[in-house]
């Protein structure tokens, strides 16, 4: 399948062009070079996992992780996918209010969000803010970069 990104056409797989899936990877290795292409998937089972074939790869063999087909092209290696983390365990207990997804207000020890109180503090701060030019502390004076002492 062929989509267009600001005006690039980028060949991208689509559900059909990942390829069936294997038993294991001595199946896997078997798969011809016409029956693979880059960026394919497919499912190795006794793995429980999917391989990406990436065409450019010239990584060594480290099995179950990279695997050369039995073919041994110069490139091209099917490399193991990582495992899906699946749904979010429950965790509303853990928020505050029992279960909304509010996040606690910043405090000086806890990292949290800031409250509209301090946003609407720090916005103001610009526009009301007044711009103080500094001749003198403590008795220092500077008269462009040269210092002189009362």
């Amino acid at each position: 399948m062929t989509i267009s990104i600001n005006g690039i056409n980028q060949s991208v797989p689509s559900k059909e062009d990942h390829g069936g899936g294997v038993q294991d990877i001595t199946e896997l290795k078997t798969v011809g070079p016409s029956e693979r292409f880059d960026r394919q998937e497919r499912y190795v089972e006794d793995q429980t996992r999917p391989y990406y074939f990436d065409l450019q790869s010239v990584s060594a063999e480290s099995l179950p992780d990279i695997v050369i087909p039995d073919d041994a092209p110069a490139a091209g290696r099917w490399i193991k996918l990582p495992q899906m983390m699946g749904a979010p365990a429950a965790h509303a207990p853990s928020h505050k209010g029992g279960g909304s997804d509010e996040i606690a207000a910043v405090t000086g020890a806890l990292n949290g969000l800031m409250t509209s109180a301090d946003k609407t503090k720090l916005d103001a701060i610009e526009a009301l803010a007044e711009v103080n030019d500094v001749f003198s502390v403590h008795g220092r004076v500077d008269l462009g970069g040269r210092r002189v002492v009362k």
